[in-house]
């Protein structure tokens, strides 16, 4: 079985990769997404076979090397790109769930911590 890390397949791309979020990334049809941090922020990585990527719905900068790399601002219309293709992401009601826990995170450095916290718990959370 083969492991991927997606630190090694990110190199020979022109890109400095300053922070690589490990749990977020995931294969669905032949490409690997992902987010990672460059000097222009965080970024979605979409990484695959050229046509595959090419293809993919989100709109980005790519990069050819072995592979193809693809990285993607955080903006509303790689968002909605994101919900349709992991429909998880998606905001859904939680009324039939006996115990919600809402969360706030007006700098945006906190949910990862919300998030495995919860998970210890028998709770659902409301990410805000």
């Amino acid at each position: 079985m083969t492991i991927f890390d997606p630190f090694q397949s990110l190199k020979g791309f022109p890109i400095a990769v300053e922070k690589l979020y490990p749990k977020s990334f995931i294969l669905k049809k032949g490409l690997t997404y992902g987010l990672i941090r460059i000097a222009e922020g965080k970024k979605l990585a979409v990484l695959g076979e050229n046509d595959r990527v090419l293809k993919d719905p989100f709109h980005g900068q790519s990069y050819h090397h072995a592979t193809t790399l693809k990285l993607c601002d955080l903006s509303g219309e790689n968002t909605n790109c994101l919900m349709e293709i992991f429909p998880f992401t998606k905001p859904v009601s939680l009324r039939e769930h006996r115990i919600t826990i809402g969360t706030g995170d007006r700098l945006g450095t906190a949910t990862p911590g919300h998030i495995r916290a919860a998970r210890k718990f028998n709770v659902r959370p409301v990410l805000a």
